[in-house]
């Protein structure tokens, strides 16, 4: 696997590109299936999108916060607008090592999709609609045949077997080095003074038998998820069973129940070798357990009935953007992420915009990175997804960009 030069934790395993009238019911909808039952979480779009639709703002998002790519190339993917901003902004990531990418042709074959008669007419169209067009399918191209399917010549469903197999694998080893991405960490920036802050109210080293629950809360992209899994890898070696449940939001949509959250735990637990656990024993445990990103109460409610069983001196921490959430479900124990402070939301949007190894920002370019950061409302996901779109750009692409920014 190629590794990620960004240390902040993604919420997804997989963002799945794809043109939905051309596979979303058949290639698309297997692999997705595959992925999820493997346990890989995984966004898909699950709404056809119109060109300027204020979703794709979230589609955006979501490929700045997924660890891969799977594009499905089909007929008509590349005449799509959205697939090929889609795709660049992949493409963009994957050259910074922030995301792997693999590509799958699907009811097109590859060494004749780029001289089709329906393709070279329409070529103009999208050259002009979509700059950096054919750079980008080229490029794609590129990677399929270099990449582990770029020869494939088996069926669709071996081909599905083949991209979950192949990430499940990557995944798990990723898992292994985790010490690695602990040592990364400490990195992150204003995490230390959040964690001095969550120490308190874990009170760990204070004697307490209690079971506690400590809710972090804030608005999106405010960094929830980085500072639960911050807090996560520093104090995990405390207990004797340990688990960080991603997108307990999506888990709870696909089960239609939260019980299953500490049966997901007792299999990962069960998985990583140690004693095989029942509820009732989960009693004689020491345990943290995080559920991040819970957005219904009948999910915390359901799975505190299981929390309550745990062993002396255990610890959960649950992330929402509802704090009325955790005080209906009687988690009073709370810390609020709140945006960066100046400097600090200076340095992650610098982190995004500009090469480590030049000098950084100009006279200007400083001044309109100020701009920038106050434009983000100093949020850490946004800082580094307006910092990643200005990357590499000139500054008067910087000024009209924050100047359209600045009129939405």
């Amino acid at each position: 696997m190629a590794s990620s030069s960004s240390p902040y934790p993604k919420k997804y395993d997989v963002f799945l590109s794809f043109y939905g009238p051309d596979t979303r019911r058949t290639f698309v909808s297997h692999l997705h299936k595959a992925l999820i039952d493997s346990g890989i979480v995984t966004f898909i779009d699950d709404r056809e999108l119109e060109e300027g639709d204020q979703f794709f703002d979230k589609i955006r998002e979501a490929i700045a916060e997924s660890r891969f790519a799977v594009v499905v190339l089909s007929e008509n993917y590349a005449f799509s607008r959205c697939c090929m901003e889609e795709l660049q902004m992949i493409l963009e990531l994957h050259e910074r090592r922030e995301l792997e990418v693999f590509p799958a042709f699907c009811g097109v074959d590859p060494f004749r999709f780029e001289w089709s008669a329906d393709f070279l007419e329409r070529r103009s169209e999208m050259v002009e609609k979509v700059p950096n067009w054919d750079e980008a399918l080229k490029r794609i191209s590129e990677l399929q045949f270099g990449g582990p399917f770029g020869f494939w010549r088996g069926d669709d469903s071996a081909l599905v077997d083949a991209i979950t197999s192949r990430i499940y694998s990557q995944l798990k080893n990723t898992e292994t080095a985790s010490a690695t991405e602990s040592s990364v960490i400490h990195t992150l920036v204003g995490m230390e003074r959040h964690f001095e802050a969550m120490n308190q109210l874990l009170a760990l080293g204070s004697g307490n038998t209690d079971i506690r629950i400590i809710g972090i809360w804030g608005v999106g992209g405010v960094g929830k998820t980085t500072l639960a899994r911050y807090v996560y890898d520093k104090i995990s070696d405390r207990f004797q069973d340990h688990f960080f449940m991603k997108n307990v939001d999506k888990m709870h949509k696909e089960s239609g129940s939260s019980h299953r959250l500490v049966e997901e735990f007792m299999s990962k637990t069960l998985e990583r070798g140690s004693d095989v656990m029942t509820k009732a024993r989960l009693g004689h445990r020491k345990i943290l357990l995080v559920l991040d990103s819970v957005d219904e109460t009948e999910q915390l409610k359901d799975a505190v009935k299981d929390i309550n069983g745990f062993g002396p001196g255990s610890r959960v921490i649950v992330t929402t953007q509802d704090k009325g959430l955790l005080l209906a479900c009687g988690v009073n124990l709370l810390y609020e992420v709140e945006c960066l402070r100046f400097n600090e939301a200076f340095q992650v949007f610098c982190q995004s915009a500009f090469n480590p190894k030049e000098d950084g920002p100009s006279l200007h370019s400083g001044w309109l990175s100020i701009r920038a950061v106050q434009l983000s409302g100093r949020v850490p996901l946004a800082l580094k997804m307006l910092g990643s779109y200005l990357r590499g750009r000139g500054e008067d692409e910087w000024e009209r960009a924050l100047d359209e920014l600045a009129a939405n």
